[in-house]
């Protein structure tokens, strides 16, 4: 019995000394331990979001008359930052299609919101939140130009001695690193903006500027000389997300959960049309087997 009763006192104590350390544990990341901070909580606790984006109206750009912020991805985030904390400031960082992902991963910002294309090569270096919207991609070419047909798609221009122009690490760029064979005469332009290989072809330095659908839609529109070849049947559609680092799952989720929450009442969809430009978006049909 005495043996019995002394090991009962033993874990008793054990469980009180266990108890002690679990009520000292701290709550934040110990010096030198393997526990890391979240990026969540991390902007909460020192009130502050940096956020990368790329000049893209109507996703993200800066008004010229006020030096501001806009843009319906800007209003996106800043009204999940309102919900979260209105306290918390929001500092932009502007960077570009080959860079963003470098600059997340190298932690110069905690998000990019910058309306890029969700690809699998681009997934291999960042985590991407759900999609926000869609777009699909086309290209403009000459209008006198015979050579290229909307019905032959865009591997038609994967020919020896035709000259394509793309941008940098747009998606476009992407897909013809990923699809085409005759890379020799493949123009590639450096920077943000996606209009210069377009403008290319108005210049006569490529035969096909190839973009997202709604550059080459605006560009065609204000350049007579040249045509939209897809713009009836853009191809290649894919989710246009915001992206986050790899390893940042739980700041990756708190998004994921916010975007949805403000597709569900509307918001989204009330932040794009105050820019007049309408996106692609997915159709579910629900079908009786």
């Amino acid at each position: 019995m005495r043996d019995r009763i002394t090991a009962w006192v033993a874990l008793a104590v054990a469980c009180a000394a266990f108890g002690i350390v679990l009520r000292q544990r701290p709550t934040g990341p110990v010096p030198g331990s393997r526990l890391v901070e979240s990026t969540l909580n991390r902007i909460q606790r020192e009130k502050r979001i940096h956020v990368g984006y790329i000049t893209y109206p109507p996703t993200a750009f800066r008004d010229p008359a006020t030096c501001q912020m806009r843009g319906h991805f800007v209003d996106t985030l800043r009204e999940i930052v309102r919900q979260l904390d209105p306290s918390i400031e929001i500092q932009y960082q502007e960077t570009t299609w080959a860079d963003f992902t470098a600059a997340l991963n190298a932690h110069l910002f905690d998000v990019s919101i910058a309306g890029t294309f969700c690809t699998v090569p681009r997934a291999k270096r960042v985590a991407f939140t759900r999609p926000l919207v869609y777009l699909a991609r086309s290209a403009i070419v000459r209008r006198a130009d015979g050579r290229f047909s909307a019905e032959k798609g865009p591997l038609q221009f994967d020919r020896s001695g035709i000259r394509v122009g793309v941008v940098d690490g747009e998606g476009s760029n992407e897909f013809v690193k990923a699809n085409f064979k005759n890379l020799a005469t493949l123009v590639v332009f450096s920077g943000a903006d996606l209009s210069q290989c377009l403008a290319a072809v108005s210049a006569g330095q490529v035969d096909v500027g190839m973009s997202d659908a709604m550059e080459t839609e605006k560009y065609a529109r204000n350049h007579q000389e040249v045509v939209d070849l897809f713009a009836d049947h853009p191809y290649d559609v894919t989710p246009v997300s915001w992206a986050v680092r790899q390893d940042d799952q739980v700041w990756k989720n708190f998004l994921d959960s916010a975007i949805t929450t403000l597709e569900s009442q509307g918001k989204l969809a009330a932040f794009e049309h105050q820019y007049e430009y309408r996106w692609l978006h997915p159709i579910i049909e629900f079908k009786r087997q």
